[in-house]
């Protein structure tokens, strides 16, 4: 309820980043928005709108402006990617092709805005304007920015910006391949394989089991984990190692809510659900502050209703209940709950085909699923234990 509030009161003709601080449309915040609305709702106009608007806000350099409208031009160079981001789950949510031909146009302008930044390392060097990442308190005198870009030579990298220029590579060579521009598609998958090559080579350190915050400057992130994490550079028990690697150095810098989406899907990639529910503390303990709504930051918040931070509400439904689309969209849905310390769980999840109702609970002989899925669906059901059962739409089943 207190996420739902908060997403809630960040929507109005637009996604704002707060409905009484700012009361902007910035395309980190948005993009995270349009995911939880897209677990509670099979209303994607705003996010549709969102994505014209930012299409709207692209600028003659290759960049879209960091938040748009606006009644005036600010950019952050790092936020074009999260447009890209945002592009490719659009689609994944609503197979809206018009849309996207209007828009698609943009992730090639903004990834070769990124492509010509590369330096002579192999790696994107300081793309100007303002790189935010995190609201972390190690880069307050950076404004958000990772240090790596200030304190390091003249050819400074970051490993998290690289990483997210690689990720958005992928959502725009998947995007493109679904509009039959397979040359295209191809092409950004060899600049993502160009950039992980290097990050592996220059960056990874293993004395710690990590990847420092660029090649030269000696810094670990959760961030640069989770992104090698989501970029399979790391998987099974070594993503598993990395990840455990960053929460076990009390030095390494930890996830803002502002990046804790990336920190979560790390987590569920690698199967680390205890580890999951640990940082999940964070909001609850906001009950002990009297919070109705999710704040900016955990602590020292400007605005107390930021819907960047409603994560719970996504997770809930995505992992706790378990419920996403497979690969080919919602028609051929996941279903592999991890209930974590959950006794039991009910509610309904939406998809674009209609509600799914579900009801979990723990019983003396295990657990018990009760599932009704739409009509026009098929689900596929993962245990625990590794086991699988199809399901079909229109059905109901209790699974045991």
């Amino acid at each position: 309820n207190m996420c739902v509030r908060t997403l809630e009161n960040c929507m109005m003709e637009t996604y704002m980043d707060c409905p009484y601080y700012e009361q902007l449309q910035f395309a980190m915040d948005t993009r995270l928005e349009a995911l939880f609305t897209y677990a509670v709702s099979r209303d994607a106009a705003l996010a549709r709108k969102a994505l014209i608007d930012f299409h709207y806000g692209m600028q003659p350099e290759g960049l879209t402006a960091g938040k748009y409208p606006s009644v005036y031009l600010q950019i952050l160079s790092t936020f074009s990617l999260h447009y890209i981001y945002m592009m490719w789950e659009y689609y994944q949510q609503t197979k809206d092709m018009e849309t996207l031909r209007m828009i698609r146009g943009d992730a090639d302008r903004i990834l070769d805005y990124y492509d010509a930044h590369i330096g002579e390392n192999g790696l994107v060097g300081r793309l100007g304007f303002w790189e935010f990442v995190d609201w972390n308190p190690a880069w307050e005198n950076s404004g958000g920015m990772p240090e790596a870009l200030l304190y390091g030579t003249r050819d400074s990298s970051s490993t998290i910006i690289n990483l997210m220029y690689a990720y958005a590579l992928d959502c725009g060579a998947k995007l493109m391949e679904v509009f039959g521009r397979t040359g295209l598609s191809a092409e950004y998958q060899d600049r993502k394989a160009r950039i992980l090559d290097m990050v592996e080579t220059l960056c990874w350190d293993p004395e710690k089991g990590m990847y420092r915050e660029g090649p030269v400057y000696q810094q670990f992130t959760r961030h640069a984990q989770a992104w090698a994490v989501l970029n399979g550079m790391k998987k099974g028990e070594k993503a598993r190692g990395i990840l455990a690697a960053a929460i076990a150095d009390k030095e390494c810098l930890t996830c803002s809510f502002s990046t804790s989406y990336e920190w979560f899907r790390a987590l569920d990639a690698a199967g680390m659900y205890a580890e999951m529910r640990e940082a999940l503390q964070e909001w609850i303990d906001l009950f002990e502050l009297d919070c109705t709504t999710c704040p900016e930051t955990p602590k020292g918040a400007r605005s107390e209703n930021h819907a960047w931070s409603a994560l719970p509400m996504f997770e809930i439904l995505r992992t706790m209940a378990g419920i996403r689309p497979g690969e080919n969209g919602w028609q051929q849905m996941m279903i592999a709950p991890h209930m974590m310390d959950l006794p039991d769980l009910s509610g309904c999840a939406v998809t674009p085909f209609g509600k799914i109702d579900f009801r979990y609970e723990k019983t003396e002989d295990g657990w018990q699923y009760a599932l009704m899925l739409p009509e026009g669906t098929e689900a596929e059901f993962f245990f625990e234990d590794g086991r699988t059962e199809k399901l079909c739409g229109g059905e109901s089943y209790c699974i045991r």
